[in-house]
């Protein structure tokens, strides 16, 4: 997608960069649910609206 515009391995590196930043997120976002229990989803609270 962006090979032709920056190269390919610019291309390459920023692919990596967002891959990295997708996972340090998933990682904190899991963090949180684990020490947060108020966000946590039920199927009690979900159908009760």
């Amino acid at each position: 997608f962006l090979g032709p515009s920056i190269g390919r391995e610019y291309a390459a590196a920023l692919g990596v960069l967002w891959l990295g930043l997708l996972f340090l997120l998933s990682v904190v976002g899991g963090v949180i649910y684990l020490l947060r229990h108020d966000y946590h989803v039920t199927l009690e609270r979900t159908l009760k609206g």
